[in-house]
């Protein structure tokens, strides 16, 4: 396949084959205005494992720059229990992560409730579907490994298990966040 031609019809095609030999459950959305993203799911961990819903999505752009690249934006809700109670707090808890985080951040979307994870990539249209595949299926195991790290740590906030500032002391990585 010529690279410099690659379509994004064909870059979904190469991912969901390549998401479907890793066994990960997925299928294709129309997003309306032409865009279609992919819905993949699966599981991580064995003790206490975690459901990640994935949309990857290449999202259109009109700009000169962004018409020779790829918007590729990962999206996992990570929980619906956010409320007035805890949104300062667990906005509190964000700002002390994100700065340490080399790629994606956490965020709320106070509007549905939501605590999620959130990564836009730029990909360049003149690599193969295979390559830019390949590198989104490697940012997203990257992703889980981010969201492993603190997952554990915002949901003992939201399920009331501990107070803000235990839970990132209690985090491996908090000695960056309270040097």
């Amino acid at each position: 396949m010529n690279a410099a031609n690659t379509t994004e019809q064909e870059i979904r095609f190469s991912l969901l084959e390549l998401l479907k030999e890793h066994s990960v459950v997925c299928h294709e959305e129309d997003m309306g205005e032409g865009q279609k993203a992919i819905f993949a799911s699966f599981t991580m961990g064995t003790k206490d494992p975690i459901e990640f819903d994935y949309i990857f999505n290449l999202v259109k752009s009109a700009s000169k720059f962004e018409m020779a690249h790829y918007n590729y934006q990962s999206y996992v809700e990570l929980s619906g229990l956010v409320n007035k109670d805890n949104e300062k707090d667990l906005a509190w808890m964000i700002s002390k992560i994100n700065p340490f985080l080399p790629l994606g951040s956490f965020g709320i979307f106070d509007r549905l409730g939501s605590l999620y994870w959130k990564q836009n990539t730029l990909l360049d249209k003149k690599l193969s579907s295979e390559q830019l595949s390949s590198t989104i299926i490697a940012e997203a195991v990257f992703s889980q490994s981010v969201i492993m790290d603190f997952r554990d740590t915002l949901l003992n906030f939201l399920l009331n298990r501990k107070s803000a500032e235990d839970c990132l002391r209690e985090n491996k990585w908090s000695k960056l966040m309270f040097p």
